[in-house]
């Protein structure tokens, strides 16, 4: 067995037999990650496991299945990067499509949009692999027929999302793969080939903590701050003497006085936002209200 342990990401959206890939990549029959052949994803955390395949060990991280309405994608993003995050093995994304949907589009934007929120500005692509699955009758001539098909597709929805972003050699270089991940446990089989070149191009990539910078996945909803000023206006003096019109009080004449001053007071709040990464960022303050009063602050 190959001692040099390795770790994939697997991403994909519902029904894409992601699933079954991890079980298959570890070496288990069904029990290790919930398998779903139907629409419904049976994904809702990530998890990861170790196992083998072939001679090589391995260890699969499966994330929850994009476009499964019983949950919300950005509930688990935050989960799911410190779980990637906190591991020392990862070193590649592995992108689940099934071969007989070929069309590209807003799910694999999606995804696309889910791994850059984690790795802003980083080349994450170039730890990207994509794996076409669900190929039955053992590779036959008709899957065959349809690899350049596929690619030449996937090659211009990359060429879409990411605009000038890339060179057209570095989206060449991205890897595909094309398996049905059951028929892959049968050591001859041509699906079994092709994951095993998967495991070798994984292999010789550098883990993702040492290529791409700490992620920084938003924390949560963001907090409200709230604070209060107060600006001083306009400063005077009321003065008058006992006995006068004002204050008719009996005895001898007796100098009073206020001095009064115009105070507003100013509220203000702003949203701040935590990070996995331990960092914060905050808005500019901003106001939501001020109310003037005459106060008295000093008296005779």
């Amino acid at each position: 067995m190959t001692t040099k342990k390795i770790g994939l990401v697997a991403f994909g959206e519902v029904g894409t037999g992601k699933s079954t890939l991890c079980n298959t990549l570890i070496g288990s029959n069904g029990e290790a990650f919930t398998e779903s052949e139907k629409t419904e994803a049976q994904t809702f955390e990530t998890i990861g496991k170790e196992g083998t395949f072939g001679n090589q060990a391995t260890f699969l991280i499966d994330t929850p299945g994009l476009g499964d309405a019983q949950r919300n994608d950005a509930a688990h993003l935050v989960q799911m990067a410190q779980y990637i995050k906190d591991n020392n093995l990862i070193r590649c994304f592995i992108m689940t499509i099934n071969v007989h949907c070929p069309r590209l589009g807003d799910r694999e934007r999606r995804l696309f949009e889910l791994i850059s929120s984690m790795y802003p500005g980083a080349p994450w692509y170039k730890h990207i692999a994509v794996v076409w699955t669900r190929c039955y009758s053992v590779m036959a001539d008709e899957i065959e027929g349809w690899k350049q098909e596929r690619k030449d597709g996937f090659k211009r929805f990359i060429a879409e999302y990411f605009k000038n972003e890339i060179s057209k050699e570095e989206a060449n270089s991205i890897p595909h793969y094309f398996v049905d991940s059951k028929e892959a446990r049968n050591n001859n089989s041509s699906s079994h080939n092709e994951l095993s070149h998967l495991l070798a191009w994984a292999g010789q990539l550098n883990l993702i903590k040492d290529d791409l910078p700490t992620m920084k996945v938003k924390l949560g909803a963001p907090t409200i701050e709230k604070r209060t000023r107060t600006e001083i206006g306009r400063t005077w003096t009321d003065t008058w003497k006992s006995g006068s019109r004002r204050y008719l009080v009996a005895g001898p004449k007796k100098s009073h006085g206020r001095t009064y001053q115009m105070q507003t007071t100013i509220y203000e709040e702003r949203s701040c936002q935590k990070f996995t990464d331990g960092s914060t960022e905050e808005s500019n303050w901003r106001e939501t209200n001020r109310v003037t009063n005459q106060v008295t602050i000093n008296s005779w």
